[in-house]
């Protein structure tokens, strides 16, 4: 009877290796996401080389796709003469995974504007793991343990589901079928800004952006430690190395409740990891008719338009060196 235990639980333990095994075999190797997931590295890896073609000093501007879609480096170069580069990609994206694929090429007398989406603490990026750790597993599952460290990497690891495979399936097959999405490499320009998102097209979207709940940021959203310790890490690497760091509001709606409380602990945590925090008089706030297809995406002309308002503000921050004592005025 003992034998027969052990030789069930010997079985047992097997099948769960082999479970695993094939599990990991699955999804580091055939079942990716071409469309949603793969394209971060792309973007990425062209937002590298457009750092390295812009001269310092200069102003670089990170956030998720509110970074790219709100913001034109293209405006800020026209008007002010300085040269500038937008890194935005997506804000599922870690800022660990961020920092650590631009920071070697970060120079002193940089200016990083961090126009960070509003954080959600519903949703969570544990163990600083965004979407990006999927994407590692099939493409550079290498690189897992010196990015996040062994919890990070089992989180990684074990990020996958169902629902997962079945909308990678579908991706893979829409990749095969010739069908690309709407925003791409070929929709951004030299300084890493999304275009075409014009006022026509986002006719299409108009109903849907009527539709979406009004946003609403309470202070408690910038009272998690765990958070906001992670991203003032980041920030203090970034500052190591002689950036100046100035964070900023994300465009979102005008209808949007903005407790005042949260601002004033925004600054503070900008100014404790040695930075300051730009608000434009209207908060980045603006009518739905402005945006395209989200709260987060202006339209092109509005996105010129929002980038003018900023132009002039991180232009005086980089002539001066750095944030006035008493932070960025409006």
């Amino acid at each position: 009877m003992q034998r027969a235990a052990l030789l069930n639980l010997a079985a047992m333990a097997a099948a769960i290796v082999a479970g695993i095994a094939a599990y990991l075999l699955l999804f580091a190797t055939l079942v990716h996401k071409p469309l949603t997931l793969d394209i971060m590295g792309a973007y990425i890896d062209q937002k590298q080389r457009i750092m390295d073609a812009t001269p310092s000093p200069r102003i670089l501007i990170l956030a998720g796709s509110n970074g790219r879609f709100s913001h034109s480096c293209a405006q800020i170069t026209q008007d002010t003469g300085i040269a500038c580069a937008n890194l935005s990609t997506t804000a599922s994206i870690g800022l660990k995974y961020q920092i650590d694929a631009y920071i070697d090429r970060m120079r002193p007398g940089d200016l990083l504007y961090l126009p960070l989406e509003y954080y959600d603490p519903a949703y969570p990026m544990r163990d600083d793991v965004g979407d990006e750790g999927a994407y590692l597993v099939h493409a550079a599952a290498r690189r897992l343990p010196e990015i996040y460290g062994w919890r990070g990497v089992l989180r990684a690891l074990f990020s996958f589901d169902l629902r997962f495979a079945i909308s990678a399936v579908g991706e893979m097959l829409l990749e095969r079928a010739g069908i690309d999405r709407r925003t791409n490499l070929a929709t951004m320009n030299a300084h890493g800004d999304e275009t075409g998102h014009t006022d026509a097209k986002a006719q299409a979207y108009r109903a849907r952006n009527a539709a979406l709940p009004k946003l609403s940021v309470s202070k408690q959203s910038f009272e998690d430690a765990d958070y906001w310790s992670k991203v003032s890490l980041q920030l203090a690497r970034v500052r190591a190395r002689g950036v100046i760091v100035v964070g900023g509001l994300p465009t979102t709606f005008d209808d949007t409740e903005i407790a005042p409380e949260a601002l004033v602990l925004l600054s503070r945590h900008y100014a404790a990891a040695g930075g300051c925090l730009l608000v434009l008089p209207n908060r980045s706030l603006y009518p739905r008719s402005y945006f395209y297809d989200a709260s987060y995406h202006l339209t092109e002309s509005h996105q010129h338009a929002h980038s003018s308002l900023l132009a002039p503000r991180l232009a005086a921050v980089l002539k001066a060196g750095g944030c006035p004592p008493a932070g960025v005025e409006p």
